[in-house]
């Protein structure tokens, strides 16, 4: 089981999101990150971090849960 490290701008174009949230899903589910420099993105320097991608894709399964709504009252 090797190390695979991965940009945080290919996390998000895996994953079909803004880089933003990416970065927000690594700091809430405490994943450690290597600083990869600053790079334009959506027009804007945004910074770019190295993360294991095994890491990632496991604690953010691990936090998932379904998104199963209760059924509305009818009165």
């Amino acid at each position: 089981m090797g190390v695979h490290m991965v940009s945080s701008v290919v996390l998000a174009g895996e994953l079909g999101v803004e880089h933003k949230q990416i970065k927000k899903m690594i700091l809430e589910k405490n994943i450690r990150a290597v600083p990869g420099g600053l790079q334009v993105i959506d027009n804007s320097n945004q910074r770019v971090v190295i993360v294991d991608k095994n890491l990632f894709y496991n604690k953010l399964s691990s936090g998932a849960r379904t998104l199963r709504r209760g059924k509305k009252k009818v009165s």
